[in-house]
């Protein structure tokens, strides 16, 4: 299996403040066509940063500020979402389709949120 860690989402309070913390102090482009009042896109050249509003997370996932998302790209959603299930990785969802392509959710041992996606073709 290949894993393109691609996104990691933290999840925060005010997002108008980490907005302006990322934006205008550390100097990070924000890619305002994926950004919404509830979510920031930040171009960091290669893993993008994201910010998101704290417990707005999909699933039924109830995510507190300071949360962590990590994001996998892969190839075949599906395959890798029946793998984890064979070992016995804790899958909050079944592989779904939204706007943006295919997804699953999942945690780490320490709870970490993992989300395995596989975008569309555009």
């Amino acid at each position: 299996m290949k894993y393109k860690l691609t996104t990691i989402n933290l999840f925060v309070c005010d997002i108008p403040t980490s907005r302006q913390f990322y934006i205008e102090k550390l100097g990070i482009e924000a890619d305002e066509e994926q950004s919404t009042p509830r979510f920031v896109w930040l171009q960091t050249g290669g893993c993008a940063l994201l910010l998101q509003a704290a417990n707005t997370a999909d699933a039924g996932i109830n995510t507190a500020p300071g949360g962590v998302e990590v994001g996998f790209e892969v190839d075949d959603v599906d395959a890798i979402w029946e793998a984890w299930k064979a070992v016995g990785v804790n899958l909050l969802n079944e592989p779904h389709d939204k706007p943006f392509g295919r997804t699953f959710n999942a945690l780490d041992p320490d709870g970490h949120l993992i989300n395995v996606y596989k975008l569309v073709d555009r």
